[in-house]
C-alpha cells in the first residue's frame, strides 16, 4: 500500500449493507478505481489528509507513469459528476484501514457496478444502477463520463503490472 496506514475515526463494525465478499474479490482494474475514487471520497471528508495525493502513487504501482494519470483523471471526472447528480452523503470505506477497506459499502458496489456494466457494454444497466445511485436524478454527464472511463479501462485489463 502506497499510502499509509491511517485508522479511520469511524471505524466500525460489519453493517448488513457492506459487502462481506469484500474488495479482494475485484479484479485488479476495478480494485484501483474503488482506491482512486475512495482516496477522493477521503479528501472530500477530511481534506486535512490530503489522501488525493495517493492516488496517482497507486495507480502508477499497478499500470505504470503513462496510463496512470489518464486513469486518475478518468476516475476523478466521474466522481465529480456523480457527485453532483447526487445530493445525500456517499458511503465508503477508508482506504488507508485494511479492515475498512476490505468492505465494500452499498454505495461503492452500485458505482462499481455502473463501471463493469459499461466496461461490459450494457449501457442500460449502468443507467439503472445510476438513477439508484443519484438518487433518481440527472445522471447523463455521470454516465458520459463513466462510459470514457470504461472505454480506457478495457484496454488496460492485460496491461495489469502487479497487483
Amino acid at each position: 500500500m502506497i499510502f499509509p496506514e491511517r485508522p479511520s475515526r469511524r471505524c466500525e463494525p460489519i453493517r448488513p449493507q457492506h459487502d462481506l465478499r469484500g474488495a479482494a474479490t475485484l479484479d485488479p482494474v476495478l480494485h484501483c478505481v474503488l482506491t482512486i475514487a475512495r482516496l477522493q471520497f477521503q479528501s472530500f471528508d477530511t481534506p486535512e489528509s490530503e489522501s488525493w495525493t495517493c492516488a496517482l502513487p497507486h495507480a502508477d504501482r499497478l499500470f505504470g507513469r503513462e496510463v496512470a494519470p489518464g486513469l486518475v483523471c478518468g476516475v476523478q471526472r466521474a466522481v465529480q459528476e456523480m457527485r453532483l447528480a447526487r445530493k445525500s452523503v456517499f458511503e465508503f470505506s477508508n482506504p488507508g484501514c485494511r479492515r475498512c477497506a476490505a468492505r465494500i459499502s452499498g454505495h461503492e458496489r452500485l458505482l462499481l457496478n455502473i463501471v463493469r456494466a459499461m466496461m461490459c457494454g450494457r449501457p442500460q444497466d449502468a443507467e439503472a444502477h445510476a438513477m439508484l445511485l443519484c438518487e433518481g436524478n440527472d445522471t447523463s454527464a455521470f454516465l458520459a463520463e463513466v462510459s470514457s472511463l470504461a472505454m480506457g479501462l478495457r484496454s488496460l485489463r492485460p496491461a495489469v503490472i502487479d497487483l
